[in-house]
């Protein structure tokens, strides 16, 4: 299957999920649970297969690492805590992709906090000179977590305040010349 296909499919599991949040009562737990044994049925299969051919020579670490690399692979062993990169280095590497996107001269961005238990980063984005480069930052920085840390449900932007004048600000004020100073003799 196509990347674009496997992501048509999880959207479409997604919309299911949904509308079977809104159904009889009955008829959700019903789908839920069968939701539920499949994806530990999935699962058990696939720790079983990590096992099979980490016995077979292959260091778990590395079949990991390779499983990993791949995007479908990657989800499922997001969905079975079988993936071998945590939540935050996953985070940090979209970062990473997200400041090549946007090149050298682009916005800084900070990460600041992983809550894995509640699916949720908090970043900062710093911005600098160059018009627009935040607003392309921020969409580089959502889409590489998106890709790179699916299991991220909320992403929070943050942004400092301007910074705060340094110094006494000086007031300037034109002087016209007065009558009486245009007469006086010279």
């Amino acid at each position: 299957m196509e990347a674009s296909d496997l992501r048509a499919v999880g959207d479409r599991i997604e919309s299911l999920l949904e509308q079977i949040r809104t159904a009889d009562p009955r008829a959700r737990q019903h789908a839920e649970e069968l939701v539920r044994l499949v994806t530990e049925l999935y699962g058990a299969a696939l720790e079983r297969i990590v096992a099979s051919v980490t016995e077979a020579g292959l260091p778990r670490g590395e079949l990991l690492e390779r499983l990993a690399s791949d995007e479908l692979v990657a989800s499922l062993l997001l969905v079975h805590g079988l993936h071998p990169t945590s939540t935050a280095e996953r985070v940090e590497a979209a970062l990473d992709r997200a400041r090549q996107a946007c090149g050298a001269e682009a916005a800084d961005v900070r990460l600041l906090d992983v809550d894995e238990e509640r699916g949720r980063v908090r970043v900062r984005i710093l911005g600098d000179a160059r018009p627009g480069s935040v607003g392309e930052l921020e969409k580089a920085v959502q889409q590489a977590i998106t890709d790179l840390a699916p299991d991220i449900l909320q992403i929070d932007l943050e942004f400092p305040p301007p910074p705060e004048p340094v110094g006494t600000p000086v007031h300037l004020t034109r002087r016209t010349p007065t009558m009486a100073s245009a007469e006086a003799p010279q």
